[in-house]
């Protein structure tokens, strides 16, 4: 199933997804997602949209949804 939810997101949103937690439980898993962009607005719509997206997915249930935007020269961190 994660693996499917991966794949999913990667291919609708062209992101780069992957586990980044210990992978402890087959019950739950820690994602992080990453996109590149110069557009601060646009970075925020497309990863509240890849939130959105697995929170529709009926197979997943979201605990906790952190955001940090980082830019270059210095870094800004929203988290949602």
């Amino acid at each position: 199933m994660l693996n499917r939810i991966k794949s999913r997101v990667k291919n609708r949103f062209n992101v780069s997804i992957a586990e980044v937690g210990e992978p402890d439980s087959l019950q739950k898993a820690v994602l992080g997602v990453s996109s590149v962009s110069n557009d601060k607005v646009y970075l925020e719509g497309q990863i509240a949209k890849v939130v959105d997206f697995i929170a529709g997915i009926s197979e997943a249930t979201l605990a906790d949804v952190q955001t940090i935007i980082e830019y270059k020269g210095g870094n800004d961190h929203v988290f949602l």
